[in-house]
């Protein structure tokens, strides 16, 4: 059997083990996540998002349980067991999806759900993300007379992942007190039914900059009377550049992208000010602050080289995204139980995108993170945040089934072999 043939078969397994075993209707969530879909909302603006999962999450008898709201527009579901204790500890494992769209215009004329707000989109997949959460949750209720009473998952719907430290704000909030593992995944541009996960580092801690240079404005005709800022952010723009190869052990990795540069209104004007901005991406919280020191001490210096001012503004820092050695463990043995060991590997990681689940990983000291393609013949290979990117229906029967294996390895249960193996 073909490699295609042979996921087709294990999502057909699964999908029909979940239906049986579990009483889920993928279906359900596939109109659920299109939903999700058509209505995105940018960060800690997700209030209709709120409400669509939370009714959807009731409308199954999820949220008959213990839940709470966090930051507003974050859900915290908790589901214990029914069956006698083991034990007096208890013992909680949380699984989280990220709630908020992205800040860009959708063109994706293939689907027929695109985003109704033409300012605000899914192309990240957290519409998937939040419909595998929600699956499930429905899949632990429908079994809880067989998980013991001091045992629990709790379900958390985080705002704000796209650069806005929700990950932070909802661990300050509360959302993993009581949780000794925090697990997640993301659909990324691999082939369907491939998963890619390590220990240690998965993700670049990431951080913004922006930097306005100015200088003296002035006619084209008489430079010598004013002062021009924008040899002054060209020199900074070089000298950027420099730090990473000369201020960088080759030991170390490192990205820096200047993607903004902005200055001037007349082509025969030397204009006032002069700004850029730009990322920085690197897999050491070390080398991260060793980078914000020598740029900062090399933007002041070099400004003041060509007469300029300048003002550096840092933006907010996502941490490394730092898979712990158990559950890393756990997740890659669930993955490879439902995918087969051929379909697990280390492709494409660390990755130097970056993510805020680390903030919860590191609160609760313990958690992992994984990545799992969703390319096929109708879902090509278009990068995230891609205008026409779009999470693919078919990754639900292997995510929720994973996530299942996770609840019986984390918390040593035994759901009398529901689940289907490879």
């Amino acid at each position: 059997m073909s490699g295609n043939k042979m996921i087709a078969q294990i999502i057909s397994n699964c999908k029909t083990n979940l239906l049986k075993k579990f009483d889920l209707n993928v279906e359900e969530l596939e109109k659920f996540r299109r939903a999700l879909h058509m209505h995105p909302e940018p960060a800690y603006q997700e209030y209709h998002t709120k409400e669509m999962v939370q009714n959807f999450l009731s409308s199954k008898g999820v949220l008959k349980h213990m839940h709470k709201e966090v930051l507003k527009t974050g859900i915290v579901v908790d589901i214990w067991g029914r069956a006698p204790p083991t034990d007096k500890a208890k013992t909680m494992i949380a699984f989280r999806a990220e709630m908020d769209g992205l800040a860009s215009q959708e063109n994706n004329p293939a689907i027929d759900y695109q985003s109704k707000d033409p300012n605000t989109s899914h192309t990240c997949g957290h519409d998937g993300h939040m419909a595998t959460v929600a699956g499930t949750g429905i899949c632990i209720m429908n079994v809880r007379d067989q998980i013991p009473s001091n045992k629990g998952i709790r379900l958390i719907f985080q705002p704000a992942e796209e650069g806005y430290l929700g990950a932070e704000k909802m661990a300050l909030d509360g959302a993993v007190d009581g949780v000794s593992e925090v697990y997640a995944s993301h659909n990324f541009p691999l082939p369907l039914g491939v998963a890619s996960i390590k220990n240690g580092v998965m993700s670049s801690t990431y951080t913004k900059f922006n930097i306005e240079v100015e200088g003296k404005a002035t006619h084209g005709a008489t430079p010598h009377l004013g002062i021009d800022p924008i040899t002054g952010a060209c020199a900074i723009h070089t000298g950027l550049h420099t730090v990473i190869s000369r201020g960088v052990s080759c030991k170390d990795q490192a990205i820096l992208t200047v993607g903004k540069f902005e200055a001037g209104e007349m082509e025969s004007v030397i204009p006032q000010t002069a700004k850029l901005g730009g990322t920085i991406r690197c897999f050491s919280p070390k080398v991260m602050n060793n980078l914000k020191e020598k740029i900062t001490t090399m933007v002041e210096n070099t400004a003041k080289a060509h007469s300029c001012s300048a003002e550096l503004i840092w933006g907010n820092t996502l941490p490394i995204t730092d898979n712990k050695p158990r559950e890393t463990k756990i997740l890659k043995e669930s993955f490879e139980e439902i995918l087969g060991k051929e379909n697990v590997g280390e492709e494409g990681v660390p990755m130097p995108g970056s993510e805020d689940i680390g903030f919860l990983i590191e609160k609760a000291k313990g958690g992992a993170y994984a990545l799992v393609g969703g390319i096929d013949e109708n879902h090509q290979a278009a990068s995230l945040h891609a205008y026409n990117y779009n999470f693919n229906d078919k990754l639900f029967p292997i995510l929720i089934s994973v996530y299942l294996q996770v609840v019986q390895k984390s918390l040593e249960l035994e759901f009398q072999d529901l689940l289907y193996r490879v």
